[in-house]
């Protein structure tokens, strides 16, 4: 739980490295402000991090796999409009077992319904192709 909460992603590392280098001519003048301003930067991306743990560790809750009743594309973008990804890694899960392979393409939003013993839900997954989020 803990790596799921506090992982290293290289777009800290970018963030905390344009709060230092693009405003230098305010750090410069002002040079008590450097140490607020990456306080604050790192603050913020944490939450961002643990906002999206939050999601992830929801899944978890009874520690066993859920069984999908159903999906739906709530919206997909096309090449020209909306977010297209190019070559990142798509996790795709059967089971425990996650496979992350290479994926270009058009950005999909697909609703998840499962079950988990009797409890029923829903999650909203952003990201690949439609149909490979299962």
């Amino acid at each position: 739980m803990l790596a799921e909460l506090l992982p290293f992603r290289w777009w800290y590392i970018f963030v905390l490295f344009l709060v230092a280098v693009a405003p230098i001519s305010l750090w410069v003048s002002v040079p008590a402000a450097v140490a607020p301003a990456a306080v604050v930067a790192l603050v913020a991306v944490y939450a961002i991090q643990l906002r999206n743990a939050r999601t992830r560790l929801a899944l978890l809750k009874w520690g066993q796999v859920a069984t999908v009743t159903g999906s739906e594309i709530v919206s997909r973008a096309s090449y020209y409009s909306g977010t297209t990804w190019y070559n990142v890694y798509l996790p795709v899960a059967h089971g425990w077992t996650v496979r992350r392979d290479r994926w270009s393409g058009p950005n999909t939003k697909t609703r998840i319904s499962y079950t988990v013993d009797n409890y029923r839900g829903e999650i909203t997954l952003n990201g690949g192709r439609s149909g490979r989020a299962v």
